[in-house]
């Protein structure tokens, strides 16, 4: 990993922080976790990502699920 990347890890881990119980953060919380990037995606953007991660993962992300799931978010954003 790069320092930029361990960044991003180490401000993930943080933002997951913030809103995670018992090891899983719900991801009713992913608005704001992703606004906590500096990203603001659209309205239509948020809730196909929050489908997205229902259908997969019964509402509820650990670490690694939001990781994964908000690197594709920033590598998207060319960030």
């Amino acid at each position: 990993m790069t320092e930029d990347s361990d960044a991003k890890v180490t401000q993930l881990r943080e933002i997951f922080g913030f809103f995670e119980q018992n090891g899983v953060m719900d991801i009713s919380n992913l608005p704001t976790a992703v606004r906590a990037m500096d990203l603001n995606p659209s309205e239509k953007q948020l809730k196909a990502w929050n489908e997205e991660l229902k259908q997969s993962n019964d509402g509820l992300i650990d670490f690694t699920q939001f990781r994964t799931f908000m690197m594709s978010i920033l590598d998207d954003s060319g960030d």
